[in-house]
Parts: structure tokens; C-alpha cells; sequence
């Protein structure tokens, strides 16, 4: 009965606000035609009035207030029109008002009646300037907010016209939720007095409907519980074709079924008890021979892993022995290159020491010619301090005989005058000869001394280039046997560096075979230790093999015993 009723009310609610939503749209319509009408009659009184005017009958202002007093009332002393003595507007929420295009109000039913609110915004939003002053908004329905002082922000359907002649925008217009409020509310009581009927009528149904249901569910439960406490051989008889019926005629197949099935399952369950006893013997032989192979094939790994030590450790000492031969095969490149560069060095100072010979022998040959030299300026300068000598000799004679010539002028008077002055000059040239000559003589004795000094020297020079020249001469004799005992060096370190070549890329190929010894032994422990991982497994899968039989095997003597509490 509860189901029902919740159908009821899903079909009857959707239903109510589709009809509701109809009903709103149909009732703003009926308002907007009013509107639409009551403007129309308004610019018509409007009109009228305008003829006045032009007849001469009335002023303009005077018309313009016989207009608003028709449509709204008169005007109190507060500002405020009596609406209820009005034509056109009957209250406040629906009513009539005009404005000119700058936002001037020249009727309203409020005191705003030469106001102008062109800058009036409700909501943050211009609806004067926007809507309610705006020439481009005429001549259809609008929707748009108002706000009357303090009061809350509505939203109004109106209709709006433009009377040219007064400048006049008349609408006519009234709040949105009173437009339809109250013709909502009578079908709202209306809706819900259909629904009352419907439910009670539903309900007188759903109860006559519930014992007919009751009986059938009452038969199929019996049969039901007799099932479930393992009695198959009852079948539901109800002949019904409903719901009902066909769902008896399913259980009467369930049954059927069911008892199938237990006759299989019990045929199943002994032949799965035999299968577990024989499981059970296979996976016992299984573990024994998983754990003989687990035994033998740790016993390879150890070996493999023993082995593999030492094939590491093999490794180790052949790369300690390719690091060792690969540092002198270095050091012999290295003394190669050395031996090559004092080769060569010694090649260069062999050639220097010949050319020092030659030019030592060069020095001793003009040594020698400058000692010969000296000698012969030594002779020559004895020689020259002879002649210096008679020239001193002579200097003093001279000065003697000038001496006596002036002394002979001096007897002669005045005509000896003229030779006593010649004999003077001669005294004087003879003073400076001999005064020349003992200085001469001095430059001569010092020239000998120099000269024999430098005789001295040159010939103790000759000795020492001779020396020099002898041990120049053992030098390259020296030079010679070093460069002799160098080459064979040089040759055997090329030996050297020969054999540690073909030591080391023995040392490689070595070092090689037995990396790739020890990998294979490496595969070969970790293959093992696989199949070793692997006989383990086989162990442990025995061993739960083993648990799994003896489990099923329980189960199959607890699935006879629950197979047995059922007839069939």
C-alpha cells in the first residue's frame, strides 16, 4: 500500500508543477493583455484631451492633470493620489505612471510627480534610463525592477507607449508575483482536493489489491521455507498468470534444478574424496624428491660458489699482475724515450766537442802566432829604446852645443846676437827632444814589461790550450763510449718493451678466459641456486598440495554430510 501511494505521488507531483508552470504563464499573459489594454485606453483619454487643447477648450496643464486625476485620483496634501478614486488604477501594485525620455516623472501615484530620476538606480542598475524613460522600450511588454523607497526590489510586467504630442511615456504595469498570486492559490486548492480524492481512492484500491497479493505471497512463502529447510519436494502450485504465477512456475524449475544439481554434486563430492587420497600420495612422493634434488643441487652451488671464489680471486691476482707489466711496460716506454733523447743529446755534444777541438786547435795556432808576434814587439821595442837612446844622446849633445854657441854669441856682441837667438831656439827644441825621449823611454820600458808579461802569459795560455785541447779530446772519446754503451741500452730496452707487450696481451687473453670462466661458473651457481629456489618451491607447493588434499577431503565428508540433509 506504501508503494502505492509513493507511485501515486511521483506520478501526481511532476504532474502539479507542469500544470502550475502552464497555469503562471497563462496568467502572466492574461496580465500582460490587461496592461497592454489599459495603456491603450490611457493615451486614448489622453488623446481626447489633447484635442481640448488644440480646440482651445483647455491649457495643456490643465489637461494633463485632468488625466492624471481620471487614471490615478486626485493628489493629497502629502503628494500621494487617492487610487481608489481613480479609473485606472485600483492599488499600488498595480497601477498606471508616465515619464518623458529625460527621466521627468509627470505621473505617478507616489509624490515623485515632477521629479526627475534619471540617475535613480535599483539594484546598481539605471531601470529609469534603461527601461522606464526609454522611448526604444515602447510599444511592448517589459520586465524590469522597481524599488518604492524602503521597500524590497520587485520585478514588474508592464506595457509601455509613447505619446508624442505631451512627450509622454504611459505605462502600465503592476508587480510579478501578485499578477498571478492569488488565481495560483485557488488552483493550488483545487490541485490538492483532486489529490485528496485520488489518494483515497488509491488507497481503498491498494488495499483490496494487497489481500489478493497477501494470499498469493502467503502460498509461495510456505513453499519457500519448506525449501530452505532442504525439502525439494514440494513444488508451488498456483496457476496464476501474473507475477505470481510466473514466478511459482520459476521456482518449481529452481527446484528442479536444484535437485539436479545435489545428485551431482554428491556423485562429485565421493570422486573428489578418492582424488584427494591420491593427491594427497603424489604430493608426498613430490616433497620427498624435491628435497633430494634441493639437497644435490646446494651441494653444486656450494661447490660453484667455492669455485667462483677462487676464479675472483685468480681475477684479482691477474689484474694486479696486468696493472703491474702494464706499469713497466710504461716505465720501459718511458726509459725508451729517455735513452732516444740522450741518444740524441749525446750525438749533439759528440758533434759539439769535435767542433771545440777545431776550434781549440784554431785558438792554439793563433795563440801561437800571437806569442810569435809579442816576441817580435819585444825585440823591436829594445830595439827602439836604443834609438830613443841615441836620440837622448844626441838631444844632449845638441844642448851642449847650443849652450857654447850662445856662449860664443855672447863674446861676439851685438853681431852674435842673431846666432844666439838661433842658438837658444836649438837649446830649447833640444830640452823638449830630450825631455821626449826620456818619456819615450819610459812608454818603452813599460811596453817591455807589458811584452814580457804577455810572453809570460801566451806561452802559460799555450799550456793550457794544449791541455784543454788533449782533454777536449778525451771528452769526445768519452762522448764516443757513452753514445756506444747508450745504443745497446736503447736496443734492449726495445727488447724490454717487446717481451712486456707479449706479456701483457697474454696477461689479457688470460685475464679474458678467465672472466669468462668465472661468468659461467657465476651462471652456473645462479642457475643452481634457481633450481634450488625452484626445488624449494616444489617443496613448499608439495607441502601445501599436501595441506590443500587433506582440506579437501574435509570438505568433500562435510559437503556429503550437508548434501544428505536435503530430499530429493
Amino acid at each position: 500500500m506504501l508503494f502505492m501511494f509513493i507511485i501515486l505521488n511521483l506520478v501526481l507531483i511532476p504532474i502539479f508543477y507542469i500544470v502550475y508552470d502552464s497555469a503562471k504563464t497563462q496568467i502572466l499573459n492574461i496580465g500582460e493583455e490587461m496592461f497592454t489594454n489599459i495603456v491603450k485606453d490611457s493615451v486614448g483619454l489622453i488623446d481626447l484631451l489633447n484635442e481640448d487643447v488644440k480646440a482651445g477648450k483647455i491649457s495643456l496643464p490643465e489637461a494633463q492633470e485632468r488625466a492624471k486625476n481620471y487614471i490615478l485620483g486626485p493628489k493629497g496634501s502629502d503628494g500621494v493620489r487617492d487610487l481608489s478614486k481613480g479609473k485606472m488604477s485600483a492599488k499600488l501594485d498595480m497601477r498606471v505612471w508616465a515619464s518623458q525620455p529625460d527621466g521627468m516623472f509627470t505621473m505617478n501615484p507616489f509624490n515623485i510627480e515632477g521629479v526627475n530620476l534619471w540617475d535613480y538606480q535599483v539594484g546598481g542598475k539605471y531601470t529609469v534610463r534603461d527601461t522606464w524613460s526609454n522611448k526604444e522600450k515602447t510599444g511592448r511588454i517589459v520586465r524590469e525592477m522597481w524599488q518604492e523607497g524602503q521597500e524590497p526590489i520587485y520585478y514588474w510586467i508592464a506595457y509601455q507607449a509613447y505619446y508624442e504630442p505631451w512627450n509622454w511615456i504611459v505605462g502600465s504595469g503592476g508587480r510579478e508575483e501578485i499578477i498571478y498570486e492569488e488565481r495560483l492559490k485557488i488552483l493550488q486548492i483545487k490541485f490538492l482536493l483532486a489529490a485528496s480524492i485520488a489518494l483515497i481512492f488509491s488507497l481503498i484500491l491498494s488495499y483490496f489489491f494487497a489481500g489478493i497479493i497477501s494470499r498469493k505471497i502467503n502460498k509461495i512463502k510456505s513453499v519457500v521455507e519448506r525449501a530452505s529447510e532442504g525439502d525439494l519436494t514440494q513444488n508451488a502450485d498456483l496457476k496464476f498468470m501474473d507475477e505470481f504465477g510466473l514466478l511459482a512456475a520459476d521456482f518449481n524449475i529452481m527446484t528442479r534444478s536444484l535437485r539436479e544439481m545435489i545428485k551431482k554434486v554428491s556423485f562429485s563430492s565421493e570422486q573428489v574424496s578418492d582424488s584427494a587420497k591420491n593427491l594427497y600420495s603424489s604430493a608426498e612422493h613430490s616433497s620427498s624428491v624435491a628435497t633430494s634434488i634441493s639437497q644435490s643441487v646446494q651441494e653444486v652451488s656450494t661447490n660453484a660458489e667455492n669455485q667462483l671464489n677462487a676464479f675472483s680471486e685468480n681475477k684479482n691476482a691477474m689484474d694486479e699482475n696486468a696493472q703491474a707489466i702494464a706499469k713497466i711496460a710504461e716505465a720501459t716506454s718511458v726509459v725508451s724515450s729517455l735513452a732516444n733523447n740522450v741518444l740524441e743529446r749525446v750525438q749533439e755534444g759528440r758533434e759539439v766537442v769535435g767542433q771545440t777541438i777545431k776550434q781549440m786547435q784554431v785558438v792554439n795556432s793563433s795563440v801561437s802566432g800571437i806569442s810569435s808576434s809579442i816576441h817580435t814587439l819585444g825585440e823591436n821595442s829594445k830595439e827602439i829604446g836604443q834609438i830613443v837612446d841615441t836620440i837622448n844622446q844626441i838631444a844632449s849633445q845638441t844642448n851642449l852645443l847650443a849652450l857654447n854657441a850662445a856662449i860664443e854669441a855672447a863674446r861676439a856682441g851685438d853681431n852674435g846676437k842673431g846666432f844666439a837667438v838661433v842658438a837658444d831656439e836649438v837649446r830649447k827644441l833640444a830640452e823638449r827632444s830630450e825631455n821626449a825621449t826620456k818619456q819615450i823611454t819610459v812608454l818603452i820600458g813599460e811596453i817591455q814589461k807589458n811584452t814580457l808579461s804577455s810572453v809570460n802569459m801566451m806561452e802559460k795560455g799555450n799550456k793550457e790550450v794544449d791541455v784543454g785541447v788533449q782533454m777536449v779530446n778525451e771528452v769526445g772519446e768519452t762522448f764516443q763510449l757513452i753514445l756506444s754503451s747508450i745504443e745497446k741500452v736503447t736496443d734492449e730496452v726495445q727488447n724490454v718493451s717487446a717481451t712486456t707487450e707479449e706479456i701483457s696481451a697474454s696477461t689479457e687473453e688470460l685475464n679474458a678466459s678467465t672472466e669468462q670462466l668465472a661468468h659461467m661458473t657465476s651462471s652456473i651457481s645462479e642457475n643452481t641456486q634457481g633450481i634450488a629456489g625452484f626445488s624449494q618451491k616444489q617443496m613448499e607447493s608439495s607441502d601445501e598440495v599436501i595441506t590443500a588434499a587433506n582440506r579437501l577431503s574435509k570438505l568433500a565428508l562435510e559437503l556429503n554430510k550437508e548434501i544428505g540433509k536435503f530430499r530429493i
